[in-house]
């Protein structure tokens, strides 16, 4: 795939000419027309939109959020993976005069994609379950969805051991988004069970680590991450409590800088020193947020 400036030419992929569109409906009727595999997902004003489109016999996706710097996806799939979370890889890529992200379909023929809302939803009512998006919840709902099985306890523990840990994660990058469909399992046909592929994470590092309240909490109490945390490691089993600490280095300035260069490798261009010199003002504070609450915890402060 052609770049430019280390960004994927999107334009090219899809066969059609280049213009400088700037108003998104124009855009996607301009697409629509002139490239017959373009499906539009998700739309909202001019500030956000979701496509999908053939190449190559394989169906990518394009996606522009004007609230967020495309590079997000790029370094919370590189963090992600250092802590062993299955993710949706991206990379950078361009359509018209829109920078955003471009990934490939990940869903298999013949597997069944379950949403954590359809989960949620069979046991709360379609009103009502996104206050149960908690750990708590979700796996007493998982112990009963999958009460039939002769292995449920084993299989709840696999998917709850990944969902902590994608849990722990969220609360690294300051990740606020993770609301019930944005989490799911995934059944394959020879009765193996998983937690779906970790995507949409564009939405971290938006707030200061104390004002973060996430999606995806503990309980049904509605804390804001430094409550929640405290709690977590208080109450949780030393299975789970430790994780957080066992994976704080993942948001080092050492490892940081680790990231960005393997970014700079996929892209083939340097990040701009201003982007970067950001991100690790931000990771800065997350990073002595959570190492001094842990410290405070050891200690009994």
């Amino acid at each position: 795939m052609d770049r430019i400036d280390g960004f994927i030419d999107v334009d090219k992929l899809l066969n059609i000419p280049k213009k400088e569109i700037y108003d998104v409906s124009e855009l996607l009727n301009f697409l629509l027309k002139n490239n017959n595999t373009v499906v539009v997902c998700k739309r909202r004003m001019n500030s956000q939109f979701v496509l999908s489109f053939d190449y190559n016999g394989e169906t990518y996706y394009f996606k522009f959020d004007s609230f967020v710097n495309p590079y997000n996806e790029l370094i919370f799939y590189y963090l992600a993976s250092d802590m062993e979370i299955n993710s949706l890889s991206y990379d950078l890529a361009k359509l018209g005069v829109y920078e955003g992200v471009i990934s490939k379909n990940f869903k298999k023929n013949g597997v069944k994609y379950i949403l954590g809302g359809e989960i949620l939803n069979c046991y709360h009512g379609e009103y009502m379950y996104g206050m149960y998006n908690n750990l708590e919840d979700i796996w007493a709902d998982l112990e009963e969805y999958f009460k039939d099985r002769s292995d449920m306890q084993e299989v709840v523990a696999k998917l709850m051991d990944k969902l902590v840990r994608i849990f722990i994660f969220d609360l690294l990058i300051g990740q606020e988004d993770r609301h019930p469909d944005n989490w799911g399992i995934v059944e394959y046909p020879n009765g193996e069970v998983d937690l779906q592929i970790n995507l949409d994470n564009s939405r971290a590092l938006v707030d200061h680590p104390i004002m973060v309240r996430h999606k995806l909490r503990m309980n049904n109490d509605d804390l804001y991450a430094e409550d929640m945390i405290e709690n977590f490691q208080k109450v949780s089993s030393d299975e789970f409590s430790s994780v957080l600490p066992s994976y704080l280095w993942v948001i080092s300035k050492e490892n940081i800088l680790k990231t960005f260069a393997k970014i700079e490798e996929q892209t083939g261009v340097p990040m701009p020193e201003e982007l970067k010199n950001e991100y690790l003002r931000k990771f800065e504070i997350y990073y002595d947020f959570f190492d001094d609450l842990l410290s405070d915890l050891r200690t009994g402060r």
